[in-house]
């Protein structure tokens, strides 16, 4: 993984820390090189063990050189940044609402799990005020009924592309 950080500390073997040179932001630095194109690189010029995104796989200090990245000005590193940042406040919104319910449920369980355990909540009282099952809609013995009369595709592949028909 690679991110830029403000922080001091301990380094292992496995880890290292560069600091660019030259006119490189590395806030951007850090967002380009988790792209998939980036990537993708970085992975071609590791070694190891492993396919597609698993395995054990190393990339080589001296073989950093070896990847080739075109670098826009500064100007336009801090351009992309800021839109890049425009574009995904919704989403990093949406996400923090998520986590946030997510905690919040996972306290609501622990609380619900104690006051069951406690004798707090009558489970039997409980149950009693939840509200009808619904019916469950029945099973499709053959899933080829969905298609009946859909006589365009009447060979039973429906992966296939539609034909084209002049009128």
């Amino acid at each position: 993984m690679i991110f830029a950080s403000t922080l001091n500390g301990l380094v292992s073997p496995d880890y290292a820390v560069f600091n660019p040179i030259g006119d490189a932001n590395v806030e951007f630095l850090g967002e380009l090189f988790r792209s998939p194109k980036v990537r993708a690189k970085f992975r071609a010029e590791s070694k190891g063990l492993g396919t597609g995104s698993s395995g054990f796989m190393r990339r080589y200090n001296d073989r950093l050189g070896a990847i080739h990245i075109a670098l826009p000005s500064c100007a336009e590193q801090s351009g992309i940044l800021a839109g890049l940042a425009g574009e995904l406040s919704g989403v990093n919104t949406a996400i923090s609402r998520l986590e946030r319910e997510i905690e919040l449920l996972g306290e609501y369980r622990a609380r619900l799990v104690a006051d069951v355990v406690t004798g707090k909540l009558d489970v039997r009282e409980a149950a009693a005020r939840l509200p009808e099952a619904a019916d469950q809609p029945e099973a499709l013995d053959d899933c080829e009924a969905l298609f009946e009369g859909d006589e365009g595709n009447a060979g039973g592949d429906h992966d296939a592309a539609p034909e084209e028909t002049e009128a």
